[in-house]
């Protein structure tokens, strides 16, 4: 197999004595790829072994809200690609952020689900949690969990084959469940405190602002 033309990949992937490297690169690609969703994961894992060893009440209050906002984090950098892309090519990570984009935004939808699986055990009861889903900051909630679901069970090759063109318009459900779980955020306390919602969304907002003055100042 020939080496990449980047001089100091081959340098790096070869061995001391010179020729081929160790490492041929679809076993590189793998190990990743692995690695990744290693630390995609990892907090996940910290987070359900937690619970499982403490169990209690306080246990899944306090981890709503940083599960929450991990998901919100994952999904805007998960939505950064695109513009990035566009404004650096293939510079600054931009080809590696549109490669794994479609893991971030899994493992995105996946802290939702953990922050869901939180709340129903920090509520308690079927009532409760039927009452406090008829409010504005947990209907927002659901609202957006629910149009992430498509969005994250066709993540996949074998549903954008079966989809075709279909796929990357359900693929757009993001931008929408994004909007709708960023007033869940702000709504929430009575939209008493809108900071958190602002640092996770504000990166997203100035690259596109940014990709737009840009094009209009080149047109």
């Amino acid at each position: 197999m020939p080496y990449d033309t980047d001089t100091s990949q081959n340098v790096a992937n070869a061995p001391a004595g010179g020729g081929r490297p160790i490492l041929d690169k679809p076993t590189r690609a793998a190990l990743a790829r692995w690695t990744l969703w290693l630390l995609l994961t990892a907090p996940a894992v910290g987070w359900i072994v937690g619970w499982w060893r403490d169990g209690s009440h306080d246990y899944a209050e306090h981890a709503v809200n940083p599960t929450g906002v991990l998901a919100g984090i994952l999904v805007i950098v998960a939505l950064l690609a695109t513009p990035w892309r566009k404004l650096f090519r293939n510079r600054y990570g931009a080809l590696w952020l549109v490669r794994n984009r479609r893991a971030i935004g899994v493992a995105s939808f996946g802290y939702s689900v953990l922050h869901t699986w939180f709340y129903l055990l920090e509520t308690g009861t079927a009532s409760a949690i039927l009452k406090e889903a008829q409010r504005f900051d947990m209907a927002t909630g659901w609202m957006a969990l629910l149009l992430f679901l498509p969005v994250a069970l066709t993540s996949n090759n074998m549903s954008s084959r079966a989809l075709g063109a279909r796929w990357k318009s359900l693929q757009r459900w993001t931008y929408a469940a994004s909007v709708i779980g960023l007033v869940h955020i702000l709504s929430l306390n009575n939209w008493g405190n809108p900071w958190e919602a602002v640092i996770i969304v504000t990166p997203l907002i100035v690259l596109q602002v940014w990709r737009v003055r840009r094009n209009l100042s080149s047109g």
